[in-house]
């Protein structure tokens, strides 16, 4: 995730941007012989069917939600073909809920959303990274249409977000693991995101190149802290056997979250640059990426007041009582196997997370 602004300019530079996609097939190939040589089998003693229903389910609403953003700004939200897929992904939301609880073994649990914890995770993935996706769309736009950058320089402006990424993870981990759990290292991811994008919105930043530079190093710094604690959050009080599926819901939520971003914020951009009142240039691109970094300055409030919010006692509360009702479906014991995050409402500690591997 950190190389890819980079490496991605270099691709399309070097070989069109068709090489950007061809790339990934040594890499799956790769992935898949580490694998095979690598990774000791873990097979769960209760193996779980397949749910058909659910896929389709969740791709309806999400694709359905993701064409009608993306083409709401050209077609008019009036449109038929938008309307239909609105109404469609609406549907499909109301029929997951119901038939996932009546299904045995379902692909999204859920009695996983009574924890605060794992709720509080899924929003702050969403969240954060339709931020990421929204701001990487827009900054590539405006590096290379307006400034008239090809695909590496692109790159290679970028290189502050990917690095502060890079540097920063490892600190995300030390934080939660190291006993202060998960609520200062997303006060700190949502705090340096929203910065990022009041910096952008209020100081223009398109004129400076050191203040841009900083506003990417920033919002680096934000995604490279959040995406560890968020995790934890998702296991936390979790029962074992569930701890994968609760932090692979959290990693597809991730992406769907970039895809949202891309869309939702594209749409934003699109309807400032092709409105009545749009200007031409660089103070046309200006004006139009203006709400792009108000919604990104509020994607980094929210994620600071959900660090706060999902790690205190009734937050903790609620997922050992999320434990307790899915530990005996999958007859282990009551409580959870995983431990909460570590967060310090009034004055006191309220566990810890164990020790990533």
């Amino acid at each position: 995730m950190a190389s890819g602004p980079l490496l991605g300019g270099a691709l399309v530079a070097g070989d069109g941007w068709r090489s950007v996609f061809w790339v990934n097939v040594p890499i799956g190939l790769a992935a898949l012989v580490l694998t095979a040589c690598c990774l000791p089998e873990s097979r769960t003693a209760t193996p779980r069917r397949a749910d058909p229903l659910g896929q389709a389910l969740v791709v309806v609403l999400l694709g359905g939600l993701t064409f009608a953003v993306i083409r709401a700004p050209r077609l008019g939200w009036g449109a038929p073909a938008v309307w239909g897929c609105l109404t469609a992904a609406v549907l499909a939301l109301f029929c997951l809920v119901p038939c996932e609880r009546r299904r045995r073994d379902p692909l999204v649990d859920p009695r996983f959303f009574r924890s605060i914890p794992f709720s509080g995770s899924v929003a702050v993935s969403l969240v954060s990274f339709a931020a990421l996706g929204g701001v990487l769309f827009v900054s590539t736009l405006y590096l290379q249409d307006v400034r008239g950058l090809s695909a590496l320089p692109a790159g290679m402006w970028m290189l502050p977000m990917p690095v502060m990424t890079m540097l920063l993870a490892p600190l995300a981990g030390r934080l939660t693991g190291g006993g202060r759990g998960a609520r200062l290292p997303l006060v700190l991811a949502g705090s340096a995101m929203a910065l990022s994008g009041l910096m952008c919105a209020a100081f223009q930043t398109e004129g400076s190149a050191v203040l841009l530079l900083v506003a990417y190093g920033l919002f680096g710094a934000g995604i490279g802290l959040v995406d560890v604690p968020a995790t934890a959050l998702a296991v936390s009080g979790m029962p074992r056997s569930r701890a994968g599926v609760a932090s692979g819901i959290t990693m597809a939520t991730c992406r769907v979250g970039v895809a949202l971003g891309v869309a939702v914020l594209g749409a934003v951009l699109s309807s400032g640059l092709h409105g009545p009142a749009a200007a031409a240039g660089a103070a046309g691109f200006t004006t139009a990426a203006h709400p792009v970094r108000c919604i990104v300055t509020g994607c980094g409030a929210a994620v600071a007041l959900a660090g706060v919010l999902v790690t205190s006692g009734r937050a903790e509360r609620s997922a050992r009582e999320t434990a307790a009702r899915l530990a005996p479906a999958d007859g282990t014991a009551a409580g959870p196997a995983v431990p909460g995050p570590s967060a310090r409402p009034c004055g006191r500690t309220a566990g810890t997370v164990a020790p990533w591997p």
